[in-house]
């Protein structure tokens, strides 16, 4: 374990994890802390222009990588670049409630000790909008866990390792 000092167990999927890692992060966007160090969020500059083109990037690597989920990544990627571009402009002018978070809350920055989780590795910390941390926590929770038992599919390839909790739509 990377955190000796930590008398704990890394992530192992389970759903009282899930549970106590959710608690944790709604625990951090309410606490109030000094943010006077912590930098502040700006919203990305892109335009569509820049998105449509970053998402054209992302194909190509997805091309090279990602083999049979090669298309499925490049539309995913591209509907979700048009939802971001359609959006931005009203989350830029949203005054989104904001609080000092991680921005990187993932199941590898968690330990699990005897009385729940505790975070480590908060180098990202920032004032941010809560939504956007949640976003991301839900988005990279599990991408660098490797699959510890039945019902978890590879991290590697970027979707959620507890398929069981969070299932692929149709």
């Amino acid at each position: 374990m990377v955190y000796p000092f930590i008398d704990g167990h890394p992530y192992t999927g389970t759903a009282g994890e899930i549970s106590a890692a959710g608690d944790l992060l709604g625990r951090i966007h309410m606490a109030r802390v000094d943010t006077i160090r912590l930098r502040s969020y700006s919203w990305p500059t892109a335009d569509a222009d820049e998105i449509t083109s970053t998402c054209q990037e992302l194909a190509t690597t997805f091309t090279t990588h990602a083999g049979q989920d090669a298309a499925e990544c490049t539309a995913a990627v591209a509907d979700l670049g048009r939802r971001f571009a359609d959006a931005l402009p009203s989350l830029r002018t949203a005054e989104l409630p904001a609080a000092a978070v991680s921005s990187d809350f993932k199941a590898n920055n968690l330990v699990y000790t005897s009385t729940g989780p505790v975070m480590v590795d908060p180098d990202n910390a920032g004032v941010e909008p809560r939504l956007l941390d949640l976003a991301l926590a839900a988005t990279l929770s599990t991408t660098n866990v490797l699959p510890a038992r039945p019902g978890c599919s590879p991290a590697p390839n970027g979707r959620s390792s507890v398929t069981a909790t969070w299932p692929r739509s149709s």
